[in-house]
């Protein structure tokens, strides 16, 4: 799978007040986290580095996300539902309870992040690398999913319900009590030791010679 990087060059430092005061979202590295809550709304955030920002106090209507990278930050329990991503890294991110609910996101990389208690239902995901993270008891419902790759992934007690997720590589990942609907195990790729998982989880039982 071939995904497109960010495209970020010159960045100008500035704490989230400033860039709230100037309402000017483009070409910035922000490395202070807003002191108060913060409504952000119809607007483009591009070419921005986000570094070690806690997200707690910000909430997000109609964002478009461009060429956006977001260094440890913490997300947890914000809700992203609703939300445009294009060419959008997540480095070292903590990330529990985030909801993508009817968001769409194109190119766009998770690495060494906590995604546990995701939500995912009804999301467009393209070009999607999850690498090296746990993506524990999330849910991925009726997703609309093309060109993804999970890399050494944590899926215990995820669920993959309505999604077609024919080509999709499990092979590296921990698919341990993972629970996928007869529609969503179609086409999936995954190893031999990983075939008792689901075979158990169909409750199917194999006789000993």
């Amino acid at each position: 799978m071939k995904r497109v990087k960010p495209e970020i060059s010159f960045l100008e430092e500035k704490t989230f007040s400033e860039v709230i005061r100037e309402e000017e979202w483009e070409n910035l590295k922000i490395t202070e986290s807003p002191q108060q809550s913060i409504s952000l709304e119809d607007m483009i955030i591009q070419s921005c580095l986000f570094e070690r920002i806690h997200f707690s106090n910000v909430s997000f209507s109609k964002i478009s996300f461009v060429d956006v990278i977001f260094e440890g930050c913490d997300f947890s329990n914000v809700d992203l539902s609703f939300q445009h991503f294009r060419r959008v890294e997540f480095r070292n991110c903590k990330m529990i309870g985030v909801s993508f609910h009817l968001s769409s996101l194109q190119d766009v990389l998770f690495d060494d992040c906590i995604l546990t208690l995701q939500d995912y239902t009804k999301t467009k995901l393209r070009h999607i690398l999850f690498s090296q993270s746990d993506l524990s008891n999330s849910s991925f419902i009726q997703t609309d999913m093309k060109q993804i790759e999970f890399q050494e992934i944590v899926l215990k007690r995820t669920e993959f319900l309505q999604t077609s997720l024919g080509g999709v590589d499990f092979s590296s990942c921990d698919i341990s009590e993972t629970l996928f609907d007869l529609y969503s195990l179609r086409g999936i790729l995954i190893d031999s030791f990983q075939s008792q998982f689901l075979v158990s989880m169909l409750g199917v039982q194999i006789k000993e010679d």
